[in-house]
Formats: structure tokens, C-alpha cells, sequence
């Protein structure tokens, strides 16, 4: 299940174009009707080293807070003592070397030649999920991956639109019918 979590990680610092393949799972026979509350995972991982530019601190609070931000459009509320789950998130880069070959111009009819370019680049995805309570299964997960830019650029608003999508997938809380609110019994 960690290798899955992983896999689906780290979109967060794409800086790169807003094209990313996002992805979301429903556990079958998860009963998120039950789930009101939620607080972050004690095992949440910390900043890796070795990308600087894409995981930092800065960036993992840009993600924290826009993760809190859709729980909370979607109903949940943040509860530290006794929270229905948990939620976390990975972020996993990879450098990648992308190869391109272009045929020149005709020299003769016998000889081609071609211009070959290696661009070194980096993958990011970034994993959400929802655990039950004694973060024993995973209830919901969503992720979204991309190719990131070397310098990032407009990060807030990158990490906001990745979230936004990748929660897309994480059913809203739905309201009770029993509930019923702003009654003036006059």
C-alpha cells in the first residue's frame, strides 16, 4: 500500500504547465458518511532533501493549507483530540532525461543526418489520503503528477489548482436530512 501511496505522490511543486494527470481511488466499502472529522497524520513525512526547489518548507505549508482549505469546502472539520481520520501526504521527485531526434536537411540522397537534444527533467507527483482512525486502511487517496519546470514559478497557485483537482475526487460531507437549520419557529 506505501508503494501505491508513493506512486500516486507529488504533483505539489510542478511549477510547470497546468498539464497533470490526476488520479483518485474510493476504498469500495469505505463509509465516509461516519468521517466528519479529520487532523493530520502523526507519520506525515517531513522535507526531503535533494530538491530544494520543489520540497521545502515553504511549499509543504502551500500544500498543508490547501489541503485544509478543500477539506473544509467539502465539510470536514480539523479536529486535534479525536479526530474520524487522518490525512497525509508524499511527495515524491525523480529526474528523467527526455531524448529528442530531428532529421536535418538532405545532405545527398544516400546520407541523413539528425540533431539530437537531451533535456534532463523532473517528475513530480504528489499523494493525498484519507486514513481511518487507527490508520489501519486507506479510505480515500488522490494524486496528480506532472513534469515540473527547473525554476519554479506561480507555486501558490500551481499547488492550489493541483489540490483543488486532486481533491475533486474525495466525496463532499453530506448534510444530514435530520438536520435542519435557521428555523424561526415564530
Amino acid at each position: 500500500m506505501k508503494a501505491f501511496l508513493i506512486f500516486l505522490a507529488s504533483i505539489l511543486m510542478y511549477g510547470c504547465a497546468p498539464s497533470f494527470k490526476v488520479n483518485s481511488y474510493l476504498k469500495p466499502d469505505a463509509n465516509l458518511a461516519e468521517i466528519n472529522t479529520y487532523y493530520w497524520s502523526p507519520l506525515q513525512e517531513g522535507v526531503v532533501p535533494g530538491h530544494p526547489r520543489h520540497d521545502n518548507p515553504e511549499n509543504r505549508a502551500l500544500i498543508k493549507q490547501a489541503i485544509e482549505k478543500e477539506m473544509k469546502r467539502k465539510g470536514y472539520t480539523i479536529d486535534s483530540l479525536n479526530p474520524d481520520a487522518y490525512v497525509e501526504y508524499f511527495i515524491s521527485l525523480e529526474n528523467r532525461r527526455s531524448v529528442i531526434t530531428a532529421p536535418l536537411p538532405y545532405i545527398d540522397d544516400f546520407d541523413y543526418e539528425y540533431r539530437v537534444k537531451v533535456e534532463q527533467l523532473k517528475k513530480g507527483s504528489l499523494l493525498i489520503h484519507l486514513e481511518s482512525h487507527d490508520q489501519n486502511e486507506t479510505l480515500w487517496a488522490g494524486s496528480a503528477e506532472a513534469t515540473l519546470e527547473a525554476v519554479p514559478t506561480e507555486t501558490k497557485r500551481k499547488v492550489n489548482m493541483a489540490i483543488k483537482r486532486i481533491m475533486g475526487g474525495l466525496p463532499a460531507k453530506e448534510e444530514s436530512p435530520l438536520i435542519i437549520k435557521n428555523i424561526d419557529y415564530r
